[in-house]
């Protein structure tokens, strides 16, 4: 998946930033009966955010919230850090530009919404969602194919590493490692549940 108007910004970016409400997830929060808010995560996300890093792009996420489901949410998707219970997002880019070696030309960054629009003229590369705020579409240097929660960071993975020409290498890092993951454990449990009957392993014939 490759966007060649995209290619020059792209090739410089080492860093991935992003929204989480409307980006990450698709902007629905559950509540629970004691008050609990659950949100919704796409697991393609995760494999971005790990073609990312295995890539050495580092990825972290911005958002006023400080709800256990965004911590949850994010830290499962493997994301390097959370910034949250943030006001000004312009106040969070220049601290990371002091703790990070980074030039903001090599950052890029999705949003979707008003909070996100002090970044669009400030970080090298601004992408925002399908769908998203009728100004950032207009705005942004580009309107990803996917929606929020959709796996917005797999697009946005693919586009970027594909640009920076590392996507084929960076994959056949991952599988490299992949290989040396411990097996998993032997099946415990003894039966099967099938049309709600439980059958023995070993009564069961093989094709």
């Amino acid at each position: 998946m490759v966007y060649a108007k995209y290619l020059e910004k792209c090739q410089s970016i080492q860093m991935v930033l992003t929204d989480v409400e409307c980006v990450l997830t698709d902007g629905g929060v559950f509540h629970g009966e004691k008050g609990e808010e659950f949100r919704k995560f796409n697991h393609r996300d995760l494999m971005g955010a790990t073609l990312l890093k295995q890539a050495g792009i580092r990825i972290g996420a911005i958002t006023s919230g400080q709800t256990q489901s965004v911590h949850r949410g994010v830290s499962g998707l493997g994301f390097d850090f959370l910034y949250h219970g943030i006001q000004s997002k312009v106040g969070v880019i220049e601290r990371i530009l002091k703790e990070f070696p980074i030039h903001i030309s090599e950052i890029a960054y999705i949003g979707d919404d008003f909070t996100d629009l002090s970044l669009i003229d400030r970080v090298g590369f601004f992408m925002t969602v399908l769908y998203g705020n009728p100004h950032h579409r207009k705005k942004a240097d580009c309107v990803l194919k996917v929606k929020g929660g959709a796996g917005v960071i797999r697009e946005a993975a693919l586009m970027i590493l594909n640009a920076k020409g590392c996507f084929e290498k960076t994959v056949e890092r991952f599988l490299a490692v992949e290989k040396d993951f411990p097996d998993p454990p032997p099946l415990i449990q003894n039966y099967l549940e099938f049309n709600g009957k439980a059958i023995k392993e070993d009564s069961i014939t093989p094709e």
